[in-house]
């Protein structure tokens, strides 16, 4: 009698949970199948909006002071998200006095405004997409809430800011960016270099006087950046940064910096790092050397060849590689005469590049 009470019981549970599983199943697959057509008719909405709206804008560009119906029509949801993101979408391909007839429609119809209130959106994609539009439009008053915006728990939004920073241009948000961003990631540190490329030369100073920043990590992130930007004139404060009493990293970077910049008047520096104590100095002089190219290189990059690690022998014999004729030759001597066999190895391998 129990066993037949325990099956009724069983077979009635399973009945009554497949009929809600496929209820269940029934209303997510709806739900999906109006979101799926949701989309396609928000989509061909959009390209229908497009294809009328662009031509009235376009006119507007060439006769700003005839502004006709954009004000008042465009700012009606939901005409005015479509003509916000069509204005930031032209944006991109446009320079000079087109660029600026853009960025003054995207003021005049208030979609700044939008984009400062959606700053501070509990959603970080629209915190994240709002930077995006006030730095791609140039809008300089929003620099003070950018700033804010590098201290943001996302870091989607805090690098997004901190480019949107460096395309409004202004020196004085590098340092700012520098300290939001220096220990997030090394995508923070590939958007910095973004941001400084896009304030160009006038970040130069500002960078070398960063190089005094307490923050280790800071100052290796100037010199990536002076580095890259191949900024002669601050070869002065770069040496500076090799000093034996500097942090470690930051006197590879520093070394690292002087070759990428790869002037002259680094030379003698690169050729007393290759007696430096730190193998990772050595090998980024002897890379350095490499790059600058000169003939008073190529004995003490002989000599590099004999050296115990491994990456400083490699980069010397890179080094002589690239000096042509001269550097080859060295190697082929090398070849037949060293008595280190570290060296007659290095020398091997580059030589058969050659070959």
């Amino acid at each position: 009698m129990l066993f037949k009470l325990i099956t009724e019981f069983l077979n009635d549970y399973i009945t009554n949970a497949t009929v809600i599983l496929f209820i269940i199943i029934s209303v997510l697959t709806l739900i999906l199948i109006i979101i799926k057509f949701s989309y396609i008719f928000w989509q061909n909405y959009i390209l229908k909006v497009n294809s009328w709206m662009k031509p009235i804008f376009e006119e507007y560009i060439k006769n700003p002071n005839n502004t006709g119906i954009l004000p008042f029509y465009y700012l009606l949801f939901p005409n005015s998200s479509i003509l916000h993101k069509y204005i930031v979408f032209r944006s991109f391909s446009e320079t000079g006095k087109n660029f600026e007839l853009t960025a003054e429609a995207y003021n005049a119809l208030k979609f700044h405004k939008v984009d400062l209130r959606n700053l501070n959106s509990i959603f970080w994609w629209k915190r994240a997409e709002a930077a995006r539009c006030l730095g791609q439009m140039r809008y300089k008053k929003a620099k003070p809430f950018l700033i804010e915006k590098l201290n943001d728990p996302v870091v989607e939004v805090r690098l997004i800011a901190a480019w949107s920073l460096g395309r409004i241009g202004d020196t004085d948000t590098i340092l700012p960016s520098m300290e939001a961003l220096v220990n997030a990631s090394r995508l923070a540190g590939m958007r910095l270099s973004s941001t400084v490329f896009e304030i160009g030369e006038k970040a130069i100073p500002v960078l070398s006087e960063t190089l005094q920043h307490s923050d280790p990590a800071v100052r290796l992130l100037a010199l990536h950046l002076l580095g890259e930007m191949r900024a002669v004139e601050s070869i002065p404060v770069i040496k500076n940064k090799t000093v034996i009493d500097e942090d470690k990293e930051v006197r590879i970077a520093a070394y690292k910096s002087l070759g990428t910049i790869s002037h002259p008047s680094s030379l003698s520096i690169l050729i007393e790092g290759l007696k430096d104590v730190l193998w990772e100095v050595r090998a980024q002089s002897a890379r350095g050397l490499g790059i600058i190219g000169s003939d008073e290189v190529i004995e003490p990059l002989v000599s590099a060849l004999e050296d115990q690690k491994w990456w400083v022998r490699r980069n010397a014999g890179e080094a002589l590689f690239k000096l042509g004729i001269k550097g080859k030759a060295s190697l082929k001597q090398v070849l037949e005469k060293s008595c280190s066999e570290h060296a007659r190895d290095m020398a091997l391998q580059w030589l058969n590049e050659y070959i």
